[in-house]
């Protein structure tokens, strides 16, 4: 007869067994039950959802270390993305991890709305759920979550202070709503809040760390999509019950309520059909196709019976993306009718623009692009870093006329990009990067002064010329719009005398203008000098200010003008006038470069009652195309004349708007290209191309300095 004594010591040998742990696919069979909806209380079942099962394998394997989840809407994103990895890794795995939102507030409700349910309705999970803390017995959350287990959620967002981020560390990071991760708060000098919650990580080898972004795509510059270049870029697939093709049919392949007359009717005729053999898709065809989906990565191939041939990309970023072909929790009668009824609204309407928003992000999983408007600039993270030129880095061309360099800085980091130009009126950029600012080891101020001074060996070294030789930049800018005290230190020398150390000309420069996120301040140029303005540009695209209080110069320019300089740079063909090249390297030596230059836009929309309307949006960091913007505008004070910018519009759009003044200087900048040997000598700044360019220039700008002194 057995005693109760050994009942216990036998329930308690099998609770003290070590049992390995299950995969994400045994684990969300065998535990997850839905708490709501049309299968409330029924255990999860992949074949619901077929392309569920494909991203559940996906989470199994090693290779990936980030997972990109993205979905229409009604697809189960939130659970299968975000919720269910979150609790396999804390409760089957009892790891502790990183609960990334992009507001605080966010937590308690996505907790109380997509955490809880799915633990109580399942017994083994109920008893996981917090019993002490945030959280618990239905209390508010907080900072952090503890699980019964002791696994941690510890919440981080946007909002919170840099100094509240630190001291948790975790191998896993979860992030929803990704778009609100896509620029940091105002009081943060850190990086972008995702980098920040992926930093967290590094206490841990880069094997042993997972990361999960969720989020519904916004525009190409936010994230997820962001995310897609360096991905696996997968794409999801399914045979076609005709050709046997495995197709991923696209919005060009719902047809049927085009041509319909009422929306009853386009609900009746509204079907999929294959893009390959363009034959018409029924429901129950599409259903047992899609028991059949398959996740195909970039260069891979798959033959008629599903086959998949070619390697994995090198990367460890999957890309998941769940297009309305995929999603049998719609039909196409669904979409359809939705269809309908959008091309319903009249155009140019702020009902029909926010409509066309809607059915980007979240009818058809796609990015939204405002309506083409004359002179936006067509920008691509590809086509920028694919501009090189033949030169290394570090090396000059023979002909080079002007070269100048200039500097960015935050607290912890700076930034450098150089410029010259040849004597067609082409531009190149042979040398930037970045320099770390050890600001923790003393006073910020202090220690950006000293990481500039750290730059002028670099500088008064110069950069070799292709036939020998060396050549020193003929002007030097720093932007002086945060911590202006170190900057103006560093530009100060006397009366400003050329700097001994540099033999050169530095200068404070501040850049004015809406896209200066701070001030959103239009620029606005003086008309005349006097004591405090020395000197104004002939395009009044710039002027110099004296800043008595600190003892120094600074040139004010026109950061709007100058970013869409460069960004028009980029778009020119390779060796025309105004066109803008790198060095020699690889597309992926100038992506950081290219996705600074992309990262702040002037997008043009058109907003009812108002006409076409264009506003900088900036999408995370751009401090190389600040760097480069300032080289810009050093070389047009220097003589370089640009070419003109593409007009914005025909129709002017409302007084105060960026693209008005965009309009106005370009009608002022309408002379063609002029190389620097044939600017006018006597005009302040100007440069030859011959071998003495650089001792002319910098006899002209000595001369200019003891003008304006």
């Amino acid at each position: 007869m057995t005693t109760v004594f050994e009942l216990e010591l036998a329930e308690s040998i099998e609770a003290g067994k070590s049992y390995a742990p299950r995969t994400f696919r045994e684990w969300i069979e065998q535990e997850l039950i839905i708490p709501d909806g049309p299968f409330v209380g029924e255990r999860f079942r992949i074949e619901r959802q077929p392309a569920h099962g494909v991203w559940i394998d996906a989470v199994d394997d090693p290779q990936w270390t980030e997972l990109v989840f993205t979905a229409v809407t009604q697809f189960g994103k939130s659970l299968m993305a975000h919720v269910a990895p979150i609790l396999y890794h804390t409760c089957e795995l009892g790891q502790s991890l990183t609960w990334a939102l992009p507001t605080a507030d966010m937590a308690d409700t996505k907790w109380q709305q997509d955490f809880r349910p799915v633990m109580e309705a399942n017994p083994t999970l109920r008893k996981l759920l917090p019993t002490r803390g945030s959280g618990s017995r239905g209390g508010k959350v907080r900072d952090m979550i503890t699980l019964a287990n002791g696994a941690i959620l510890k919440i981080q967002s946007v909002g919170l202070d840099d100094s509240a981020k630190g001291g948790f560390t975790s191998p896993i990071m979860a992030a929803t709503e990704a778009a609100g991760f896509s620029k940091a708060g105002e009081s943060s000098v850190e990086a972008d809040p995702l980098r920040q919650a992926k930093a967290r990580q590094r206490a841990y080898k880069r094997s042993m760390r997972r990361s999960y972004v969720e989020g519904t795509l916004t525009t190409e510059e936010e994230l997820p999509w962001a995310l897609y270049e360096g991905s696996s870029k997968s794409r999801l697939v399914a045979p076609c019950p005709h050709c046997l093709e495995y197709v991923h049919p696209t919005e060009d392949d719902l047809i049927g309520w085009q041509d319909a007359r009422s929306e009853m009717e386009a609900i009746d005729n509204s079907h999929w059909r294959c893009p390959k053999c363009k034959r018409r898709i029924s429901e129950p065809d599409r259903h047992k196709a899609l028991l059949k989906t398959k996740l195909v990565h970039d260069g891979q191939t798959l033959d008629r019976d599903g086959r998949v041939h070619g390697k994995k990309p090198p990367t460890t970023r999957l890309w998941f993306h769940a297009t309305p072909f995929f999603n049998l929790l719609l039909e196409p009668a669904d979409i359809g009718a939705e269809e309908w009824a959008t091309m319903q609204i009249p155009e140019d309407t702020a009902e029909r623009i926010a409509a066309e928003k809607e059915r980007a992000q979240f009818r058809w999983a796609k990015t939204y692009k405002p309506p083409a408007i004359d002179g936006q600039i067509d920008l691509s993270r590809e086509g920028i870093a694919g501009r090189r030129n033949d030169l290394p880095q570090n090396a000059l061309p023979n002909d080079v006329g002007l070269l100048v360099y200039a500097f960015d800085t935050g607290d912890r980091k700076g930034w450098f990009a150089s410029m010259g130009t040849r004597p067609n009126g082409e531009l190149f950029v042979p040398t930037y990067g970045d320099f770390d600012i050890p600001s923790d080891k003393a006073q910020v101020e202090v220690a950006i002064q000293a990481a500039l001074e750290g730059q002028i060996p670099m500088l008064s070294a110069g950069l070799p010329k292709q036939s020998g030789g060396t050549m020193r930049p003929h002007a030097v800018g720093c932007d002086c719009g945060h911590r202006q005290k170190a900057t103006w230190a560093w530009t100060r020398h006397g009366d400003l005398n050329p700097r001994q150390a540099l033999d050169q000309w530095a200068i404070a420069m501040r850049g004015r203008g809406e896209s200066q996120m701070e001030s959103r301040q239009r620029w606005n140029c003086p008309k005349d000098r006097g004591s405090m303005v020395r000197q104004i540009g002939d395009d009044r695209t710039w002027y110099i200010e004296w800043v008595k209080r600190a003892n120094v110069f600074e040139m004010h320019w026109d950061a709007d003008g100058y970013k869409l300089h460069v960004q028009h740079g980029l778009t020119l063909d390779l060796h025309a006038p105004g066109s803008i090249s790198f060095f020699a390297g690889s597309n992926r030596t100038h992506s950081r470069i290219a996705r600074h230059c992309i990262n702040e836009r002037l997008i043009y929309e058109f907003v009812p009652l108002k006409g076409k309307v264009a506003r900088w949006h900036r999408f995370g960091d751009n401090h190389l195309l600040d760097c480069m913007a300032m080289c810009y505008a050093l070389l047009v004070k220097l003589g370089y004349q640009p070419p003109s910018l593409p007009r914005v519009s025909e129709q002017a759009p409302p007084p105060g708007n960026i693209a008005e003044h965009k309009q106005h200087v370009d009608t002022q900048n309408t002379t063609p290209v002029t190389t620097p040997s044939q600017v006018s000598a006597n005009q302040p700044g100007s440069a030859s191309s011959d071998a003495s360019s650089a001792e002319a220039a910098r006899a002209r700008i000595s001369a200019w300095i003891k003008s304006i002194s």
